[in-house]
């Protein structure tokens, strides 16, 4: 009688992780928060570069209206041992800046044309809403991934009204929700060459 020795050898199985960026503060940012961007499915030490993209007012020193661009930020980043990127800690090992900062992507960058660069096709074709910023990832393997958040200025939470005397001009923003209910922290927010805007009352949201 033959006997069969059957021998079961177990493979360690390697399945790729799927590559994502999410902004763990929602999809909708208050201008000038951070968004508190995290990056997922890395293998432990591997490069990622992360792209931040949004339309832009470009000045020219002579007066004139300004020009619509593309403001574009980047920062490549190791991966830490779980394999994730928290934007909010990690340190660029280069990019448009250099220091950890949740916000370093909304406000570095350099000038695109609005058509984009012909050789990042991921700036190419946009759709981009004013206030939305998209962020793209990308690897050395060629994967890629993409996501979109929009700053808000919480205009249905607040009362803006204009200021305009003879040695003053601004605003004045309040909460909507039963502004005389608690006394509420009071800012001045003094203007510099931009002149000053309504969006600039925002900041009262902050306190």
């Amino acid at each position: 009688m033959t006997r069969l020795l059957l021998i079961f050898l177990t493979l360690p199985l390697t399945l790729q992780a799927q590559l994502t960026i999410r902004p763990t503060a929602g999809p909708n940012i208050l201008d000038g928060d951070p968004p508190h961007l995290l990056v997922t499915g890395l293998q432990p030490g591997q490069p990622a570069t992360v792209h931040a993209l949004r339309l832009a007012d470009a000045y020219s020193p002579t007066p004139s209206a300004p020009t619509s661009v593309l403001a574009h930020a980047q920062a490549t980043f190791f991966a830490d041992p779980t394999g994730r990127i928290d934007l909010d800690t990690a340190a660029p090992i280069r990019g448009t800046y250099l220091s950890p900062d949740p916000q370093g992507l909304l406000w570095s960058g350099t000038r695109l044309p609005l058509e984009g660069d012909p050789t990042q096709p991921f700036t190419r074709n946009l759709h981009l809403q004013p206030n939305d910023i998209l962020l793209h990832i990308e690897v050395p393997s060629s994967q890629s991934a993409d996501t979109t958040i929009h700053l808000t200025d919480a205009a249905e939470t607040l009362d803006l009204q204009p200021v305009a005397l003879p040695h003053l001009n601004g605003f004045f923003a309040r909460p909507k929700a039963n502004p005389k209910a608690n006394p509420t922290p009071t800012i001045i927010l003094l203007h510099g060459s931009e002149g000053g805007n309504p969006a600039s009352a925002r900041a009262a949201l902050r306190l």
